[in-house]
């Protein structure tokens, strides 16, 4: 093997490592939730929240991570993402308490906000050639599929023969080697210092999701007429015209005016977000439904998710192989009427054996799989060269509020249900009709011009 294929090889694994621990970590969850709540003795709102609370300071920072990789540059806001996400599991594992155990996650999630941006920054900027930066970033993206979809079994065998904490600590030596790795390999982009950075409507985004979040959540656990939930969405309304506002009178705000204005590109960023509530929420659903109604052990529950997990890669080479053939925009709405079709069928078939309803939901998520690579082409080019790198960033942000939202929302609808069975069913449901309208706004966009 050659020096410079010894040095793509280590630049590829130094880039890939957080985004290996991100997803390994976001996919365990999966399978943990019920596992955390029993350790801790954790009520239902607070098991959805050790999700949300990642997802929610992720959703509400990938924007503010971009923009400080360029104003500091890439190198260090990647290292400095692995710090704190490092710290973030370290905190996770001596956890003693929910709320302990949510705040580290919440620490988890700025990590991943600041240093996913910068890795694919530093990937395309290793990379000069075309073709070569074309399958280096192939590679990354199988590594990364694998490690998500390895994940719920992963997971699943840490706790039950190493117990809970350590789907923490196994983040530690990958945060280590991540950081000696990135130091020493990573290259050092020039820096833009000059740029302005503000942290207002980040504040004011975070607010905003963090009000929604809570509303949905305790308001769902608690009742609609319970007070802090009647006030958290308040803030939220109060908030959200704040977050406008701002828009309307910043020289530089957020999300570019001609973005919003461009309707191709909303819907897009519409079905991006109802595709990852569906996806991750389900996800979250189905983990809870195996150890719950079918009452599977974790490392039972994870091996079981395995197979709806990797169909996630196989849909992606399936839209490799064919886009060329029969376009992006029909391979979307293919895509998304798989996904509609496996869903609706779920609820009526989740009390027959595992292989039934297993065969049915990785049907729907091979269609998730084609539709997630075809819906980021059809942002990017609803928004045209001139707004690209926002685009992404936007899309991007679009999607993780999405799960954010379907995570919450699904969550409360089965842990109010009077049995899993039950909560499961209207959840796969809800999932189904969010795809659905994922089809009409596809066909939408294909009459929107730019």
């Amino acid at each position: 093997m050659t020096e410079k294929k010894v040095s793509n090889g280590l630049i590829l694994i130094t880039l890939a490592i957080g985004f290996i621990m991100a997803t390994l970590d976001a996919s365990v969850m999966n399978v943990a939730v019920a596992t955390l709540q029993k350790a801790l003795s954790l009520d239902n709102s607070s098991g959805t929240w050790i999700v949300d609370s990642y997802l929610l300071s992720f959703a509400s920072l990938l924007l503010l991570g971009g923009v400080l990789a360029n104003k500091f540059g890439a190198k260090q806001i990647y290292l400095l993402g692995l710090v704190i996400f490092t710290i973030g599991s370290i905190s996770g594992a001596f956890s003693q308490n929910g709320a302990w155990l949510i705040a580290s996650r919440f620490l988890q999630g700025i990590g991943s906000a600041l240093f996913m941006p910068s890795s694919l920054s530093l990937l395309v900027l290793s990379f000069t050639d075309e073709k070569e930066r074309a399958k280096m970033l192939g590679i990354w993206s199988a590594i990364v599929s694998v490690s998500s979809g390895l994940g719920p079994f992963v997971g699943g065998a840490l706790i039950s023969f190493l117990g809970w904490r350590s789907i923490f600590f196994i983040n530690v030596p990958f945060g280590i080697i991540g950081l000696i790795l990135a130091y020493r390999y990573a290259l050092s982009p020039t820096s833009n210092r000059t740029l302005r950075v503000s942290f207002i409507p980040n504040l004011i985004s975070m607010l905003m999701l963090a009000s929604f979040a809570y509303t949905l959540i305790e308001g769902g656990s608690h009742g609609w007429t319970y007070l802090p939930a009647i006030v958290s969405f308040l803030i939220f309304i109060v908030s959200l015209l704040l977050f406008i506002l701002n828009e309307k009178q910043s020289l530089n705000p957020l999300i570019p005016l001609a973005l919003l204005k461009n309707k191709a590109f909303v819907y897009a960023n519409i079905t991006a977000f109802l595709l990852n509530a569906s996806m991750m929420g389900g996800l979250f659903i189905f983990g809870l439904y195996l150890q719950s109604a079918s009452h599977k052990t974790a490392v039972e529950a994870g091996a079981q998710l395995i197979p709806m997990m990797i169909v996630f890669m196989i849909g992606n080479l399936v839209f490799s192989r064919l886009v060329k053939k029969f376009g992006t925009d029909k391979m979307l709405i293919f895509g998304l009427v798989l996904a509609t079709l496996g869903s609706a069928v779920l609820p009526f078939i989740l009390t027959l054996p595992y292989i039934v309803y297993a065969i049915i939901y990785a049907i729907a998520n091979l269609g998730v799989g084609i539709v997630v690579p075809a819906m980021t082409a059809t942002a990017m080019q609803k928004a045209g060269d001139e707004h690209s790198n926002f685009a992404g960033a936007i899309f991007n942000v679009a999607r993780q509020i999405g799960s954010l939202f379907g995570v919450a929302l699904l969550g409360v609808i089965f842990y109010q249900a009077s049995k899993a069975l039950a909560g499961a069913e209207i959840s796969f449901a809800l999932m189904a009709v969010f795809y659905l309208i994922g089809i009409l706004l596809s066909f939408a966009n294909k009459k929107t011009a730019i």
